[in-house]
């Protein structure tokens, strides 16, 4: 899988290494774990315009489908690689972070979606928990 390759472009980006990426030959990643048909839609008309090199296109078309299913990592790490293809590092970075996120299991709602990451509901220390 390519899973491993995501903690290494973000933590590449976060060194400041985004524009690397811009000049690197890079393949979007595949829609394997998007559901929703509007957001695999939009997801693959994104992966054609990238490979086409119309970079602009293509971020809109992962918007569109980050907008859709915002939970899908795919998503954001292509929109982060169009958008690195663009020279907007900082933003690409966000993105790279969002899929880090989702890969590692950490929460479910997107960056500035208005949700709230999912909270882990521990016991508090001291307390007998429930009851």
């Amino acid at each position: 899988m390519k899973k491993w390759i995501v903690p290494i472009m973000a933590l590449a980006l976060g060194l400041g290494a985004a524009t690397a990426f811009a000049k690197a030959p890079v393949e979007p990643m595949e829609a394997h774990q998007i559901k929703n048909k509007e957001a695999k839609k939009e997801f693959k008309e994104g992966v054609k315009a990238f490979n086409k090199e119309k970079y602009s296109e293509a971020v809109q078309h992962f918007t569109a489908a980050e907008q859709a299913e915002p939970s899908a990592p795919e998503t954001h790490i292509n929109l982060a690689l169009a958008l690195a293809k663009e020279g907007k590092a900082d933003e690409a970075k966000k993105h790279f972070d969002r899929a880090t996120e989702l890969l590692s299991g950490g929460g479910t709602a997107s960056p500035g979606q208005g949700g709230a990451p999912a909270q882990k509901s521990q016991p508090q220390p001291g307390s007998s928990g429930p009851g």
